[in-house]
């Protein structure tokens, strides 16, 4: 069980905090402790049958695996280039859209150029980064899809439920590795402020600053920005 996630302002990552400084932000506090960071299994978008995109490829450096057999590491690679893909189409659209659109404002509430920096940030950094990161398959918990803990930067624990995934939507191993990715403070520090589809789209309109940091509203995000871009 991981311990509360504290923001550590002292962070290494110097670039990070110039960008945030920059942008003259705050990052809010923690509203209630997230001990297990859970992939809340909903009613999935319809990307079923989502092509993995070929555009996608991983990294020079290369994705890692622990207790990995062939079978997995293979289908993690399909979440991992999927998830890119997500990934690319926000940033995109983030870019394409400097003072907002209907989907930014769904999911991240009444635009602000500040807090789009930080969604364009986030998204910029996952197009690439989940293809460097180590992903370890000896997780058991049955409930789960994937997890991590934040204070161990690139390592996802892929548990049982991501092999019986779809390949899009809210039930996704692409999904988890979005949602998931973003708490690691390297990426944005994201929080679990909502839970779930309608708590996240309720949350975009009353506080945008907590949206723009809540790990459910990147990956609806995400999967919003792909749909529209296909």
């Amino acid at each position: 069980m991981f311990a509360p996630i504290v923001f550590m302002m002292f962070t290494p990552l110097l670039a990070s905090a110039k960008v945030l400084l920059a942008l003259n932000l705050t990052i809010p506090s923690v509203d209630r402790p997230a001990l297990k960071h859970r992939i809340q299994m909903e009613k999935p978008v319809s990307l079923k049958n989502a092509v993995v995109p070929p555009s996608v490829s991983l990294s020079s450096e290369g994705v890692k695996y622990s207790s990995c057999s062939p079978g997995q590491q293979a289908e993690i690679r399909k979440a991992i280039r999927v998830a890119q893909a997500y990934a690319k189409s926000s940033f995109i659209h983030l870019k394409s859209n400097p003072s907002g659109s209907t989907l930014y404002t769904r999911w991240f509430g009444t635009y602000d150029k500040n807090l789009r920096g930080v969604a364009l940030l986030s998204f910029s950094r996952l197009r690439t980064y989940p293809s460097t990161w180590t992903y370890d398959c000896a997780c058991t918990d049955s409930e789960l899809i994937a997890q991590v803990n934040p204070k161990q930067y690139g390592i996802v624990d892929v548990c049982p439920r991501f092999w019986r995934a779809p390949m899009g939507g809210a039930k996704s191993a692409a999904f988890a590795i979005i949602r998931e990715g973003t708490r690691f403070k390297q990426v944005i520090g994201s929080y679990d402020h909502a839970l779930g589809q309608s708590d996240s789209l309720t949350l975009a309109k009353s506080n945008a600053r907590e949206a723009t940091f809540n790990a459910d509203n990147h990956a609806y995000f995400s999967m919003g920005a792909y749909i529209e871009a296909a």
